[in-house]
């Protein structure tokens, strides 16, 4: 047989691996049937209510392209021209973000296959849809928590993910010289993404700038670090003016958050300092630290056992404690979204330690490797900072990475197989660790399992305790706000939303400066004014007396909703 088609027979059966054990095709058939489920229960409540607070903020920030003096908010610019492009509808932003979920988790599991091929680590061809389905528990743990709204969690998320997905790359290819693709895009990539976050949440961007400017410089060469930096800020820096050009206000909003983060007088008035925000961070991480600490040393003992081929039982009954455990955690909803997140993900990390035994290598590669595992693991938390809330909560947007590395993770531990040569391997010494079908198949049920506890989590967020609504099922009147279009809300807030319409058409309001007394969502169907800011407390009359001192308006509507809810 000539010496290519040897090549070629290799080729393919490294990749296509060894056939699917019934107990592997059982969790893929179980892991794809909560996905289905899972995006049931989303497009179900996509059309279901409305938050009259955060989610009426946020339209009203982007309806009104409002620029917020002494505020840190600039993801109302990034946003406007979609929202107008899009006819001012707030079910047209949830399909988006149902999209921009799913397109972030199939852009993610990609990146992984190619660094998994570029480290030399097999994974069977048909392994990949496990992973891809692992990493829709990232988009349903985004859904367990609404308000459902396409605002700058979630643009900060996906970009956050992006940004790491391309330095990822990058390390991957760093032997790759600047005049092949691979060499180069990665770190374009990135810094095309860099100015657009700095307007969805400008802390998160400025975090990120300095861990890829560090990721450039794990190259082979000075040269090469020196090649990629310039890549990366060039790339930025024409993305910046892009904006610019755009008519977006990129300079005025970058100035705007630098002082919010500097100056503390600016901070006293949204009653926010820098150090309070810091003792939630690290509350939330400990809080978070011990809670998870059970449940990930239960995936490294599973993997440990499947490695080892022992266990033969336990490693079945493993995954269904581990999702039980997960499902009863006894913590609040926020904390324990963030705790199911973080076992994913450094689960998926100790578990990929496991399954993949370095090989001898040289110390940049290791360090390059190391460093991109660090990133994957950091990639939610920098997604959030910047918020007032418990941070690990805030990981629940952007856990799609996550769950691909924990997907990934448990692909490779249930393939078992030799390596296809470069610096990582996966087995022991011998080849294939045992391959025997159970021990094959309880990572994959382990993570189909996990796919239905983010399943579980939906759900109970949609029936039991909806974010500051009734219970889905509750809303079923529609109204005739143009905005809310195709929502159905409970008949008092649909009454509530026809009489503020009504009131607004009869008065002609548009245009008119206007502000609700705690009560974004009415702003928002009377006529979405960005006079001052829509939130409440210290930052809306701060906001009030701004306004007054520098756009003294002739009129001025003032809303107050009194036992009216919306």
């Amino acid at each position: 047989m000539p010496r290519s088609a040897v090549r070629r027979r290799d080729a393919r059966a490294r990749s296509g691996g060894a056939p699917l054990a019934a107990g592997q095709v059982a969790a893929l058939v179980l892991a794809a049937v909560g996905v289905l489920t899972g995006y049931g229960l989303v497009l179900w409540g996509l059309d279901r209510g409305f938050d009259g607070t955060d989610e009426g903020f946020v339209y009203t920030m982007i309806a009104s392209d409002r620029a917020a003096v002494g505020e840190a908010w600039g993801f109302q610019h990034l946003l406007h021209p979609l929202y107008e492009a899009t006819g001012g509808r707030v079910l047209a932003f949830r399909a988006l973000r149902v999209l921009g979920y799913a397109v972030t988790s199939v852009l993610l599991v990609l990146t992984a296959r190619c660094v998994a091929g570029a480290a030399g680590v097999a994974v069977p061809r048909h392994t990949w849809w496990f992973v891809l389905l692992v990493a829709q528990a990232g988009t349903l743990l985004a859904w367990s928590y609404p308000p459902r709204y396409l605002s700058y969690n979630e643009v900060s998320a996906w970009m956050s993910q992006l940004i790491c997905a391309a330095v990822v790359l990058g390390l991957a290819a760093r032997g790759q010289g600047l005049r092949t693709p691979s060499g180069w895009l990665p770190w374009a990539v990135a810094g095309l993404l860099v100015p657009p976050l700095l307007f969805a949440k400008f802390t998160a961007a400025l975090v990120w700038l300095p861990l890829v400017l560090l990721a450039t410089l794990l190259s082979p060469s000075v040269r090469s670090a020196a090649g990629r930096a310039v890549v990366f800020l060039g790339a930025g820096g024409l993305s910046a003016l892009g904006l610019v050009g755009a008519g977006r206000p990129f300079v005025g909003s970058v100035t705007r958050s630098w002082g919010m983060l500097t100056d503390p007088t600016v901070q006293a008035v949204s009653d926010h300092s820098v150090s309070e925000i810091l003792e939630t961070y690290v509350d939330s991480a400990l809080e978070t630290a011990l809670a998870g600490l059970g449940p990930v040393l239960m995936l490294v003992v599973l993997a440990v056992l499947v490695r080892r081929g022992l266990g033969r039982h336990v490693v079945l009954v493993m995954p269904v404690a581990l999702a039980v455990w997960l499902l009863v955690l006894p913590l609040g909803s926020w904390a324990k979204l963030g705790t199911v997140g973080t076992v994913m993900g450094v689960g998926g990390a100790a578990v990929l330690l496991v399954a993949v035994v370095p090989a001898r290598t040289g110390r940049g590669t290791v360090l390059a490797g190391v460093y991109a595992l660090g990133l994957v693991l950091v990639t939610p938390v920098v997604a959030g900072v910047g918020t007032n809330n418990p941070i690990m909560g805030q990981t629940m947007w952007a856990a799609t990475v996550w769950a691909v590395l924990l997907g990934t993770a448990l692909a490779v531990l249930a393939a078992g197989g030799p390596s296809t040569g470069g610096g990582l391997r996966a087995g022991s010494a011998g080849g294939r660790w045992p391959s025997a079908s159970v021990h094959r198949s309880a990572p994959l049920l382990t993570g189909a399992l996990l796919v239905w506890v983010t399943v579980a989590l939906v759900a109970t967020d949609s029936f039991v305790h909806p974010y500051r609504l009734q219970p889905l099922q509750e809303q079923t009147t529609t109204t005739s706000v143009p905005e809310l279009a195709g929502i159905r809300l409970t008949p008092e807030q649909a009454a509530t939303a026809d009489r503020l319409r009504s009131v607004a058409e009869q008065e002609d309001v548009a245009g008119v400066p206007a502000v609700a007394i705690n009560a974004p969502g009415h702003l928002f169907v009377f006529n979405r004014s960005g006079w001052a800011s829509p939130w409440r407390d210290g930052i809306w009359r701060a906001t009030i007396e701004e306004s007054c001192r520098t756009d003294r308006p002739e009129d001025l509507f003032v809303l107050d909703p009194g036992d009216d809810a919306l």
